[in-house]
């Protein structure tokens, strides 16, 4: 089955393209609670107000791990970038973590999941709190 990542530079909520086309699994990183929030209640509940072949993984940013906890104990997965990754640490904050550097393919990691990135070479440079130090 074909997918494809809807939102490499943006934020939209792409629900509406992925109803009508079933036959290809779509996924993003999404920073938006509204939206994560959509896509759990179907995942948890089977409701009827997101299609089953469009999945979201969060982004934790450097003001939001309330909003992460949230998602995390609802099943959902955090995208978390790390400043340097010379191992994928086996749980962080209590929360098992894939190897998000593996691959880009989300909707793969299963629930409940940290996905450890790595910052590029100029986010290594972060001190704002988004980038994360092991």
């Amino acid at each position: 089955m074909p997918c494809c990542r809807l939102n490499n530079f943006s934020d939209l909520d792409f629900s509406g393209v992925a109803w009508n086309h079933p036959h290809i699994i779509m996924y993003d990183y999404t920073k938006r609670t509204d939206l994560m929030r959509r896509f759990l209640r179907r995942q948890n509940e089977r409701a009827g107000d997101w299609p089953g072949n469009y999945h979201l993984c969060f982004s934790r940013s450097e003001s939001n791990w309330r909003d992460c906890l949230e998602v995390l104990a609802a099943g959902g997965n955090v995208a978390v970038v790390f400043r340097r990754l010379p191992s994928v640490p086996a749980a962080w904050e209590g929360f098992p973590v894939v190897d998000g550097t593996a691959n880009d393919l989300r909707f793969l990691d299963g629930r409940g999941k940290v996905v450890a990135l790595e910052a590029s070479r100029e986010a290594r440079r972060d001190r704002s709190g988004f980038v994360v130090d092991l």
